[in-house]
């Protein structure tokens, strides 16, 4: 996959990525009755647009995904697209502490 993708920029790689790994996450969990369907990913959208990150998020959503990620700097664009957001925040070297989230209703609803 890596010499296919040649020089791309980070999205037109990252994406393809990411569709092999949930369809093979699909794969297996279809062969299981009872799937929790989770999905743990580092820095899931790290070099997508905000456009792209809504399309993959959307994505992982009608596929009945559980996802857990992090994302150290896409906090407000992957926000919106979240139903459940634990801020950590590193206090010192050797101590993180979680932080509390506010929600407020949009305009549009959600």
């Amino acid at each position: 996959m890596s010499r296919q993708t040649g020089y791309s920029s980070g999205a037109e790689v990252q994406i393809p990525y990411l569709l092999i790994l949930t369809s093979t996450l699909l794969m297996i969990y279809y062969q299981r009755t009872n799937s929790t369907r989770l999905v743990f990913i580092d820095e899931l959208c790290a070099k997508m647009d905000p456009g792209n990150v809504k399309l993959m998020l959307d994505f992982m959503k009608q596929q009945k995904l559980q996802v857990i990620f992090c994302s150290p700097d896409k906090a407000e664009t992957i926000g919106n697209e979240c139903e459940v957001i634990l801020p950590v925040l590193r206090v010192r070297p050797d101590s993180m502490q979680l932080g509390i989230v506010q929600f407020y209703e949009r305009e549009d609803g959600r």
